[in-house]
């Protein structure tokens, strides 16, 4: 006989809301207590971030994986395991880019990085005269004329202070980075320079992925850092016919074998509803990957750690996947999806929006349980987290996909996150211990008040 948990969707109304927010309350203060006070995520994160840069196919990567199953595998788990995939190995060189015109007497140093993915310039680097555009509208309308053969094309696109939200600045600044040389290369352009996507004034370029699908001729780029592109602008201004010589070294050897690491707590009642948190193991390879996304790994696995601590045990199964890949194709999320396509995923908790302090969270669920959520909202007001709203979970997590079910993404402040996203200087100096816990305590609560009150809830057998 199949008894459908209808009971707690029909009655959780305002009087089961004060009663849970009495009898819960002091689970979550205990829970942020001794995230607080043990600060166990930072100094995970401490090791983590000690092993240096972990780009996908990376010396460091693997050093990353060994340390969480290590890591993992000292903790109350019940089984930690390797899920072996496939990922690029792509290895950045040399890399310089000086201005050569009548604006200055000497050749002038900007700032630069390559892209990820990007080709090799030729033995030496390259020189071309520099044609900067504002959009790929000017970029079609120059194109057009053929004013774009043989040059380098310098996309001068700024992330607007005008947004709230940063990330809704980085979704609209992206296309540049993503398709820039595509595009470009349309028109005969020998390279690409593009200016970082941040939002502060800093001489420190930014990577990211980038894309050739669909180009006829794959052409480098690379990034410049907002003072770079604001000198850059300004040269081209009072000499148009100025150079840049372009130095972007890369190596591809094709694709190599990473894993992703997952370790799982046996739920006490119902052991095939898994509840997943997670992050992404990988960084980018200019600097630690603290907030992007060591904080991410060890916010998942400081909440896993939290909870398995505790004298009553979850009902459901507690899984936390330190995913691989993410920066440079989700290869790790795209596998893991695919070999979990038959488990009954009720739960699946993804941060990788920094170490910041924590604002809320945002679900991809539907509206029945988008309601219930939301009615534990005041329990986590006290810790300043206020938002609890509908939206994206994460890109890794995003990759999972099952009936009645919820997906989540925690929400750090964001303001200062474009200030080291992908840059040199997301480094764990950058990332502070009460910020960092206070994501870790947030996801443990959750976490908590979902498996207690089951939501989603399921069909059960008697």
């Amino acid at each position: 006989m199949i008894k459908i948990n209808t009971l707690g969707a029909i009655l959780f109304s305002a009087l089961t809301i004060n009663s849970f927010a009495q009898s819960d309350e002091k689970v979550l203060r205990e829970l942020f207590t001794e995230a607080l006070e043990n600060q166990q995520s930072y100094k995970w994160l401490g090791e983590l971030c000690a092993i240096g840069p972990r780009l996908a196919g990376s010396t460091g990567a693997q050093e990353a994986v060994e340390w969480g199953f290590q890591t993992m595998s000292k903790m109350d788990f019940d089984t930690v395991y390797l899920q072996e995939i496939s990922v690029p190995h792509w290895v950045r060189g040399a890399e310089k880019a000086t201005w050569e015109g009548k604006a200055t007497s000497f050749p002038y140093p900007l700032a630069v990085t390559s892209l990820g993915g990007s080709v090799s310039t030729p033995p030496g680097g390259l020189v071309a005269r520099v044609v900067e555009v504002g959009d790929y509208n000017e970029l079609d309308s120059l194109g057009k004329l053929g004013k774009l053969q043989d040059v380098i094309v310098f996309y001068n696109y700024p992330m607007k202070q005008h947004f709230i939200k940063t990330f809704h600045a980085y979704s609209d600044a992206v296309k540049y980075r993503w398709m820039g040389a595509v595009r470009a290369s349309e028109y005969g352009a020998k390279a690409v320079v593009i200016r970082s996507l941040t939002l502060r004034t800093d001489d420190f370029p930014h990577t990211g992925s980038m894309t050739y699908e669909g180009a006829e001729k794959k052409i480098p780029a690379g990034a410049i850092s907002t003072i770079a592109a604001d000198n850059l602008s300004r040269m081209l201004r009072n000499d148009p016919q100025g150079k840049l010589r372009l130095v972007l070294e890369s190596q591809d050897f094709g694709r190599t074998v990473s894993y992703n690491v997952i370790a799982d707590k046996f739920g006490a009642e119902y052991p095939e509803e898994i509840m997943l948190m997670g992050g992404h193991l990988d960084s980018w390879d200019l600097a630690e990957g603290a907030h992007d996304d060591g904080a991410g790994c060890v916010h998942a696995m400081g909440a896993a750690d939290l909870l398995m601590k505790r004298k009553s045990p979850l009902k459901r199964t507690l899984r936390v996947v330190l995913y691989m890949n993410e920066e440079f194709g989700l290869d790790g999320a795209r596998m893991y999806a695919k070999a979990t396509e038959e488990q009954d995923h009720v739960i699946a908790i993804e941060s990788d929006a920094g170490g910041y302090i924590p604002r809320g969270f945002s679900f991809d669920t539907d509206s029945v349980n988008l309601l219930k959520i939301q009615r534990f909202q005041p329990l986590f007001v006290p810790y300043g987290l206020f938002e609890f709203i509908p939206g994206g979970s994460g890109a890794d997590v995003g990759q999972i996909r099952g009936k009645n079910m919820v997906l989540g993404g925690l929400r750090p402040e964001s303001q200062r996150y474009f200030d080291v996203h992908h840059a040199a200087t997301d480094v764990y100096g950058a990332v502070h211990p009460r910020e960092l816990e206070f994501g870790t305590a947030a996801m443990a609560g959750l976490i908590y008040l979902l498996d207690k009150y089951d939501i989603p809830s399921r069909p059960r057998k008697n």
